[in-house]
């Protein structure tokens, strides 16, 4: 989560994000420091990585009142309007989420 999430970002800011679980106890979280300038797919393999799983988790990021995932469908998400996670970089979005992101 930033801290000063109401500014705009570069891509050479640097980021921590908190990674949280929803609905799940005891509480799982993870902290990680990345460059505003990844991915959100880049963020998807990071998060994989930050939980210990082995990519087999569908992501979607919903930022503001945009959405970004893969082409993969699921019913598990709505697919309209996604942006894809390799075309769209956080900095890009980052001012939009003030300070949290689902």
């Amino acid at each position: 989560m930033p801290k000063a999430a109401t500014r705009s970002f570069t891509a050479n800011d640097v980021l921590e994000l908190q990674i949280s679980l929803k609905n799940c106890g005891p509480k799982v979280e993870r902290t990680i420091v990345v460059r505003a300038n990844i991915t959100f797919a880049d963020l998807h393999y990071l998060t994989q990585i930050a939980m210990g799983w082995k990519d087999v988790h569908i992501l979607e990021f919903k930022i503001g009142k945009k959405r970004v995932g893969t082409e993969a469908k699921s019913e598990l998400f709505e697919y309209d309007a996604v942006l894809q996670e390799d075309e769209v970089r956080l900095f890009e979005l980052m001012s939009e989420c003030k300070g949290r992101f689902v």
